[in-house]
């Protein structure tokens, strides 16, 4: 039986990225803050929805419940994600860019603080939902957080071509924690008992997993010496495009060396651990 993924704790790194990107965003002209960045979103309204994020943690996490009752199903997060990020972003538009990097200042200030206060084994306030578990622990929550961060901020940097925040000590904490986004990915999927599928990102160390199909389901695990099925191998910049939603599944696969039957390798590339934009 493979052994679990361990514990990832990211909060250092997102202090890290919080200031990287504040330096950034000062760094930038008026028209820096106009590029297009995702679908219709230019930097700025990307900067807005980092603040959303970080406004939405210390309100439902730190302060009080979530107006939306815990953590909803997939479909209804989606779609209430979608609607919430549209309104806010377009609230956000009004506010000045000086007032929007102070703003993202103190919250991710406060996010940070809140976390270092967090019991990291204790249950998070919301289950990661991509991996298809019924619930998370706290750092696991966190870690969540610092994809989304790490995600949005690169975003800004592709639009303003600045260099991202790339090498082992970001990608290998960001692909650990996508990466689980295969459980819900192989949750269908029909397999004797010990099954394996191996993953690996070919150019970092320490990015190596294994799912394997027990009697309850599905579990992606570290590496054992079992012979997989199947295996999967990319590079780590198509591996984060891909669980990002920036590259689509066919171009993925194209990219990709896969080994093993297609019932067990095709599953990976409906992996997705972003569910909004």
């Amino acid at each position: 039986m493979i052994a679990p993924l361990p514990m990832v704790d990211t909060r250092p790194l997102i202090r890290e990225i919080d200031a990287a990107l504040l330096d950034l965003l000062r760094s930038l002209a008026p028209d820096g803050w106009l590029r297009p960045a995702v679908g219709g979103w230019v930097v700025r309204d990307v900067a807005a929805h980092l603040l959303h994020g970080n406004v939405r943690r210390l309100s439902y996490d730190r302060d009080e419940p979530s107006p939306v009752g815990g953590t909803p199903a997939f479909d209804d997060l989606v779609t209430f994600l979608d609607t919430t990020n549209h309104e806010w972003t377009a609230v956000f538009r009004q506010v000045s860019r000086r007032l929007l990097i102070e703003l993202l200042e103190t919250t991710g200030s406060l996010v940070s603080d809140h976390f270092d206060r967090v019991d990291l084994g204790g249950p998070a306030t919301f289950s990661l939902v991509w991996d298809g578990e019924p619930s998370s622990p706290a750092w696991l929550d966190i870690a969540r957080d610092y994809t989304e961060k790490w995600h949005h901020q690169q975003q800004i940097r592709d639009a303003t071509g600045r260099p991202g925040l790339a090498g082992p000590r970001y990608l290998v904490p960001l692909l650990s924690t996508l990466v689980r986004a295969t459980q819900r990915a192989y949750g269908p999927v029909a397999a004797a008992p010990g099954t394996q599928v191996s993953i690996a990102i070919d150019d970092l160390d320490r990015c190596a997993w294994r799912l394997e199909r027990g009697e309850a389901g599905w579990r992606i695990g570290l590496p054992d010496d079992g012979a997989p099925a199947a295996a999967i191998h990319l590079d780590a910049d198509t591996a984060r495009r891909f669980f990002m939603k920036q590259v689509a599944a066919r171009e993925a696969r194209a990219r990709a060396r896969a080994e093993g039957p297609p019932d067990l390798v095709d599953p990976f590339f409906t992996a997705r651990a972003v569910l909004a934009r």
